[in-house]
């Protein structure tokens, strides 16, 4: 980041999106969707509205909270790759430095609180949905109960029928 022209990254233009003579040994971005790409994750399909399954949620930290925060990414099949086709806020004034969903589906951002070096301080901010449905909180709660048991004991038929568990992390363990 210190040469001149900025080096390969400069020269060769490796933050652009593809164009004709895009570096043949990297894959470029789809679209520039932040400033300060800080933490990613995705949707695990348990614990958000049913408008967020399958999204991207993005930190995007700028420095000041005011600028800061997470949005949601959507994204769709476009050949053999994706295209975005959609970049929404969710979460705004928080100096996002990372996010990520935990074992109850609830989305978890770190704050750094406030400018670049930070007052030595930050805050963990869980992001909670009040209104799931009587279905929605036992699938919640069974998500949890299976992310946080042992899974060595399992039979092949329960493992099998996890397969087609709605969240994608318990299909993972499966």
């Amino acid at each position: 980041q210190y040469l001149a022209d900025r080096g390969p990254w400069g020269r060769e233009k490796l933050w652009e999106t593809a164009f004709a003579d895009s570096a043949p040994y990297t894959l470029p971005p789809l679209r520039h969707v932040a400033s300060g790409p800080s933490g990613l994750c995705f949707d695990p399909g348990v614990g958000l509205p049913p408008r967020f399954a399958g999204r991207f949620f993005l930190a995007d930290f700028h420095g000041t909270p005011a600028g800061s925060g997470v949005n949601a990414i959507a994204v769709a099949a476009r050949g053999a790759g994706f295209e975005v086709t959609d970049v929404a806020p969710f979460a705004t004034h928080v100096l996002a430095s990372d996010c990520e969903f935990g074992p109850d589906g609830d989305l978890y951002v770190l704050d750094f609180v406030e400018g670049w070096r930070g007052p030595d301080k930050g805050r963990i901010h869980r992001i909670v949905r009040t209104d799931r449905t009587p279905e929605e909180e036992r699938l919640r709660d069974e998500t949890r109960r299976l992310l946080t048991t042992d899974w060595s004991g399992r039979a092949t038929e329960e493992l099998l029928a996890l397969l087609g568990h709605r969240d994608a992390r318990v299909r993972l363990f499966a």
